[in-house]
């Protein structure tokens, strides 16, 4: 796996360390997590009934907008994945070693062909 790994980011831990991993890995800064923030609910709104299908119910679609929400893999990872156009990985290291990959919910990711 590790040839396919193409970094880890270690971001500050003070509530918005999902939107400050984010930003890093689409070129940002992690001072630029309240930007991802901003589109990934302006991804939430504009599609918002593909969202409450993949999510089952309004009142679930309705829990990722809040201000106090904080960002959590699996819950965002297609919303992630579709703001950004590119595939969501999460590895999890807990005793049940769920890992997970999502897809934009619309159009294909670019290919990125690498020459080694």
């Amino acid at each position: 796996m590790g040839p396919y790994i193409e970094g880890i980011v270690d971001v500050i831990g003070d509530g918005h360390c999902g939107f400050r991993a984010i930003a890093e890995r689409v070129g940002l800064t992690e001072e630029s997590h309240v930007m991802v923030r901003r589109a990934l609910i302006k991804e939430l709104k504009e599609h918002r009934n593909k969202y409450t299908e993949v999510y089952a119910s309004e009142d679930r679609y309705n829990s990722f907008a809040r201000p106090d929400k904080w960002l959590t893999l699996p819950d965002m990872g297609h919303i992630v994945a579709s703001c950004y156009n590119r595939p969501v990985v999460e590895m999890s290291t807990l005793d049940i070693g769920v890992s997970e990959t999502f897809f934009p919910l619309r159009g294909v990711p670019p290919v990125i062909r690498k020459v080694t």
